[in-house]
């Protein structure tokens, strides 16, 4: 985009707005004319009303460092603000700042002229804020306080596109054009959206009433920080049981698209582990209480070649009905989000923790994922205990599963092989299966 065109999108958007600009801490108001003297080097703002209109916002501000898990944030609030049947939804990108915004054409403003202009958009984004609010809370307190969000009609102030915020370049885009952008760091004029301004159908008047009889007069406008300075003791509940289910679901899930059989086969090998962790270190505290078991007697006649199989190169039982089994206990999709997704929603919504546990996954070639040993030891093993802050919170997915796969290229081949046949031999001996199958009922029986 040229200097003449980038200049003509600012001064659309700028149109019946206050223009003003922030060089270094000071703030003025200029003129739109003069707003090629200051593009370049100074953030330049359009405020919050357009005309006797107004511009809803909901602002989300973020470190630097934490970009990833920002934009991972944006498309979770874009996808609940969708389903709340809002319209003309555009977003705002730049580093450490994001903003959503109800475009104003979208608001039948004609059939709502008992309310002003103002009263109406600071309810529509107090809507979402306040629907949102658990969420959104949980997320400032996992992000140790590194990101907030506000009503837009706190400061008023609104980023114009195609200039300056911080060191980066401010754009516009629509939801649909989320999915194809990974960081905030490298985010340039080619990425800008021009059609952000255009909005299919508006908001349906009625429904914006019920939304403002629900707050009646009362309008605090909302701002969600957390006052966590470090988000490990926020985690603190979720162990290497919860990561070892989520990633070996994800490994599942990436290889076959098959998201019930991943549930079920990510918490069997996640009791499985926690089994084996009890044996070898005499405790299990990573076997999670909750996850109760059918009290029911295994049979003891059982062969151990029935049901039997292997599956992403690690041996597993299969249940008659095609579901992962420990035994004698099915591990179904429903025990999957008992125990392991309802504790991780507790702390930050699971989506957002399974989007990225998709991600990290995926990054890694096949010959690894298909390889027990393999997952185990350059998958799981390198971030059991900082899956949370390392993968969902500082984004380090596709750089760490790049840097974690030339590990595995570097070991000799000779000493992988024998590595990984000590690492089966350990798991698959008859009194390994008899010990898994004691385990299993005397936790059981200890619920």
């Amino acid at each position: 985009m040229n200097n003449i065109d980038r200049l003509n999108e600012i001064r659309r958007f700028l149109a019946n707005r206050k223009v003003f600009v922030q060089c270094y801490n000071e703030v003025k108001q200029i003129d739109v004319d003069s707003i090629s003297e200051y593009m370049d080097k100074c953030t330049v703002y359009g405020s919050i009303d357009v005309g006797s209109r107004t511009t809803p916002t909901l602002i989300i501000e973020f470190d630097l460092e934490i970009d990833r898990f920002a934009l991972d944030i944006t498309k979770f609030i874009v996808d609940k603000v969708l389903s709340m049947d809002y319209r003309g939804l555009y977003i705002v990108l730049s580093q450490g700042r994001i903003e959503l915004r109800i475009h104003e054409e979208s608001i039948p403003w004609h059939e709502l002229r008992e309310y002003s202009s103002e009263s109406i958009g600071q309810i529509l984004i107090e809507n979402i804020l306040n629907t949102m609010k658990s969420e959104l809370t949980k997320i400032s307190s996992v992000s140790g306080g590194r990101i907030t969000f506000r009503n837009g009609y706190i400061d008023k102030l609104l980023l114009a596109p195609l200039t300056r915020y911080r060191n980066s370049l401010c754009i516009y885009i629509k939801p649909e054009d989320l999915d194809r952008v990974y960081t905030l760091k490298s985010i340039s004029s080619s990425d800008h959206n021009i059609s952000w301004s255009e909005s299919e159908e508006s908001m349906d008047s009625e429904y914006i009433r019920k939304i403002i009889s629900k707050f009646r007069d009362r309008i605090e406008l909302t701002v969600i920080k957390s006052s966590a300075k470090s988000s490990s003791a926020v985690l603190r509940n979720l162990g290497r049981f919860e990561v070892m289910a989520i990633l070996q679901a994800a490994r599942y899930y990436v290889l076959t698209h098959d998201l019930d059989k991943a549930k079920s086969f990510g918490l069997n090998r996640a009791i499985f582990y926690a089994w084996l962790k009890h044996y070898g270190r005499a405790h299990s505290r990573y076997v999670p209480r909750s996850y109760a078991h059918t009290k029911k007697e295994i049979d003891s006649s059982r062969t151990e070649a029935q049901n039997r199989a292997f599956v992403l190169g690690e041996e597993v039982f299969v249940s008659s009905r095609g579901w992962f089994e420990m035994g004698g206990q099915e591990q179904l999709p429903e025990d999957f989000d008992r125990v392991v997704k309802r504790k991780v929603d507790a702390v930050i919504p699971f989506e957002i923790v399974w989007k990225a546990a998709i991600e990290y996954v995926k990054s890694f070639p096949e010959n690894i994922l298909l390889n027990q040993h393999r997952f185990y030891k350059y998958v799981y093993e390198p971030i059991r205990d900082s899956f949370f802050e390392r993968v969902v919170v500082q984004g380090e997915r596709e750089s760490l599963a790049y840097t974690l796969s030339w590990k595995f290229r570097e070991i000799p081949q000779k000493k992988e092989k024998t590595l990984e046949s000590e690492s089966r031999t350990r798991i698959t001996t008859k009194r390994s299966q008899k010990l898994l199958t004691e385990f299993i009922k005397s936790s059981n029986q200890g619920e």
